[in-house]
C-alpha cells in the first residue's frame, strides 16, 4: 500500500502523474467510455460551425459588419454547442467518479479494475449531475452579483470624475474576479466529497468541501491552475502547433493531427481529477489524520 500523507504542490502533481502512466490503458478506457459521445458530438458540429462563421468573419475582416439576418444562421449551432457543453459538463463528472475508484485503489495497493470504476461513476451519478447544476447556478448568481456591485461602485465613483470611475471599475473587477475565484476553490472538492464519503448528500457536499478547503484555499487554487496549465494548456498548445506546422508541410497529416487534438480531454481530465483528489486526501490527512483503513471502509475493499 501507498501511505497517503501531506503532500505538496510538486508532490500532487508528481503523484497524478506516476499514477496516471502506472494505469495509462484504464484511465483511456475511462476516458473514451465517458467522453466520446461529447468529444464526437462535437467533432460533428465544428463542420457546420465552421461553414456558417467563416463568412462572417471574413466580412468583419474586411471592415463589412454582417447584418443580422446574417447572424441568424448560427442561433440553431449555438443552442448545439450549449446542448454538447451540458453534455460534456456532466460527462466529466462521471469521468471524476471513475477516476477517483482508480486512484483509491491504487493507494489501497489493489488492481485498479474499470468495471469497479464504472459502477462507482453510475451510482454516483444521480449526485454528482446534482452538485454540477448547483456550481452553474452558484457561479451565475455570484458573478451577477459581482457585475451588479461594479456597475453601483462605478456610477457613484463616477460622480467624483472619470478617472475615479475607471479606477473604481477597474478595482471593482479585479475584486470580482478574487471573489469568484475564492468561493470556486471553496468548492472545489465538492465531487470528491460526494463519492469517497458516507452518507453527504448535495449541498452536504458543498459544506464539507468548504470546511475541508478553510485556510487552504490557496493550496486549491494553485493546484487548479497549475494542473490545468501542465496537463490542459500546454498539450493543447503543442498539439496545435505541430498541427499547424505539418499544415504547412504536408496537409493531410496536419489535418488528421487537428481532429485527432480534438480527443485530447480522454488524456488530459484524468489528469486533472487525479489532481484534485490527491489533494482532498492532503486536505483531510492535514485536518482529520485520514489513513488507508478509512479509504478502505468507505469503498468496501477488505
Amino acid at each position: 500500500m501507498t501511505d497517503i500523507k501531506p503532500m505538496q504542490l510538486g508532490e500532487i502533481l508528481d503523484g497524478a502523474l506516476t499514477i496516471f502512466g502506472r494505469n495509462l490503458g484504464l484511465f483511456t478506457a475511462l476516458g473514451i467510455i465517458a467522453l466520446a459521445g461529447p468529444l464526437i458530438y462535437f467533432a460533428f458540429l465544428s463542420g457546420p460551425l465552421s461553414r456558417a462563421f467563416v463568412p462572417l468573419a471574413e466580412q468583419m475582416r474586411v471592415g463589412v459588419q454582417p447584418s443580422l439576418a446574417q447572424w441568424q444562421p448560427l442561433l440553431p449551432l449555438i443552442g448545439l454547442v450549449l446542448v454538447g457543453l451540458i453534455f460534456y459538463y456532466v460527462a466529466s463528472y462521471f469521468l471524476a467518479a471513475g477516476t477517483m475508484r482508480i486512484i483509491s485503489d491504487t493507494y489501497l495497493g489493489r488492481r485498479p479494475q474499470l468495471g469497479d470504476a464504472v459502477s462507482l461513476g453510475t451510482s454516483k451519478m444521480l449526485p454528482l449531475v446534482g452538485v454540477a447544476l448547483c456550481k452553474v447556478a452558484l457561479l451565475t448568481l455570484v458573478w451577477i452579483g459581482c457585475v451588479i456591485a461594479v456597475v453601483v461602485l462605478a456610477t457613484v465613483m463616477g460622480l467624483v470624475g472619470p478617472r475615479i470611475a475607471a479606477l473604481a471599475t477597474f478595482a471593482g473587477f479585479a475584486g470580482a474576479v478574487w471573489f469568484v475565484a475564492f468561493v470556486l476553490c471553496g468548492y472545489g472538492v465538492t465531487a470528491q466529497v460526494l463519492t469517497l464519503e458516507e452518507g453527504v448528500g448535495v449541498f452536504g457536499a458543498f459544506a464539507r468541501s468548504w470546511n475541508l478547503t478553510r485556510q487552504r484555499k490557496a493550496k486549491v487554487f494553485w493546484t487548479a491552475l497549475l494542473s490545468g496549465v501542465v496537463f490542459y494548456v500546454l498539450p493543447y498548445v503543442i498539439v496545435l502547433v505541430v498541427a499547424s506546422v505539418l499544415r504547412a508541410t504536408f496537409p493531410p497529416l496536419g489535418r488528421v493531427v487537428g481532429v485527432l487534438s480534438q480527443f485530447l480531454p480522454i488524456v488530459c481530465a484524468p489528469l486533472l481529477v487525479s489532481c484534485l483528489t490527491l489533494l482532498y486526501y492532503d486536505l483531510r490527512v492535514r485536518r482529520e489524520g485520514f489513513d488507508l483503513q478509512v479509504l478502505s471502509q468507505r469503498l468496501g475493499v477488505g
